[in-house]
């Protein structure tokens, strides 16, 4: 795996995430310390009102130029000031210097579950099916899907209108699940050039393992390709023999391949 590779994997998140934190609605952002900042190379996400680690992050440390010790405290002293317990500070294989791991245990944190960053190549798009119905979400159904994936999330439904307002920026395509009338997931697709990356998934608990997951997914990587992508990539939890992790499967069997494991450095518990 060269350092390009990663480096382009890696970027694809990074690019999309900050266009996330970019569309929070300005009330929103005041209400809950919504924030994101490049740190170096480096981008923090930032929710002070919702102590998650799926939305407060470093991403791309080490990876498109070396880490410094200056640039971990900075990082750390985010977190702690906003009373954050729960945050992950991800490090690919070839973060670099070797050093930062030691300046991270040196500091507290500990290594937790990795998570799998997968790829694949555009190719055919998969089939897979659900008894939901799968469409692409529009303005008229933005609130609703939003709403569906903040509960997949166990998210604050008052943060709905950040995930909404996600529909129809540039660069983003957005698919749900619906039950009847009912929306109870959602997905999204980022396009970074010839990069597409997946991401902000999830089921409302009452409608898991019905196939909206690995059907959303089918939708977008077909949506990918469409759009000229020749590489598709996304990241879930490592698979564990003691914490199996079906949206790994999904991946699977959706055509995706390993790229590596992302180390997960956070507080110790």
């Amino acid at each position: 795996m060269t350092r390009e590779f990663i480096a382009r994997l890696e970027k694809a998140e990074q690019e999309a995430w900050s266009d996330v934190y970019a569309a929070a609605p300005g009330g929103l952002r005041q209400r809950f310390g919504l924030r994101a900042e490049s740190i170096g190379a480096a981008f923090l996400l930032l929710l002070e009102r919702v102590d998650h680690s799926d939305f407060n992050r470093v991403l791309g440390l080490g990876v498109h130029e070396p880490a410094t010790e200056s640039a971990v405290d900075r990082m750390l002293e985010v977190y702690r000031s906003a009373g954050i317990h729960h945050f992950l500070v991800h490090l690919t294989p070839n973060a670099q210097p070797p050093e930062v791991r030691e300046w991270l245990s040196a500091r507290g944190l500990v290594r937790k579950r990795a998570w799998a960053k997968v790829w694949r190549p555009a190719g055919t798009t998969p089939q897979i099916t659900t008894d939901l119905r799968i469409f692409e979400t529009n303005a008229s159904h933005a609130m609703r899907a939003a709403q569906a994936v903040c509960a997949g999330f166990t998210m604050p439904e008052t943060l709905a209108p950040w995930m909404a307002a996600l529909v129809g920026r540039p660069h983003w395509r957005h698919f749900s699940a619906w039950d009847g009338d009912a929306a109870v997931a959602g997905g999204s697709l980022f396009l970074d050039g010839k990069t597409a990356w997946l991401g902000i998934a999830s089921t409302r608990t009452s409608h898991r393992n019905r196939g909206a997951q690995g059907a959303l997914m089918a939708r977008r990587i077909q949506a990918a390709i469409a759009a000229g992508c020749d590489l598709i990539v996304t990241e879930g939890a490592e698979e564990l023999p003691e914490k199996p992790n079906p949206s790994y499967h999904n991946m699977v069997r959706a055509g995706f391949r390993p790229a590596y494991l992302r180390e997960n450095w956070g507080p110790g518990s």
